[in-house]
């Protein structure tokens, strides 16, 4: 997934990255910076940096933040997606 990012970023696209758990949230952050980026990361105190090429969110926080439909956002990837719930996801 991180080599997938990094390509998309690398032709101009944005990804949207949601984990369910903090270990995943560390692995994948600390696998993007062994690509060399440095992921825009979405959490309760950090807040979403527009022109970001990937984002680095738990589930619930681009619900929260109304950033899951953002123009800028081309691509959403959610890791381990069968622990996913559309109604935490989409808000609905």
């Amino acid at each position: 997934m991180a080599a997938l990012v990094v390509r998309l970023a690398s032709e101009g696209k944005c990804s949207l990255i949601i984990v369910h758990r903090n270990e995943i949230f560390d692995q994948i952050e600390s696998m993007l910076k062994k690509f060399g980026c440095n992921p825009a990361v979405i959490s309760q105190k950090r807040v979403y940096e527009k022109g970001s090429r990937i984002v680095l969110a738990m589930i619930r926080t681009p619900e929260k933040r109304s950033i899951l439909f953002e123009p800028s956002i081309d691509y959403v990837v959610i890791d381990e997606a069968h622990h996913a719930n559309s109604k935490v996801i989409l808000g609905h």
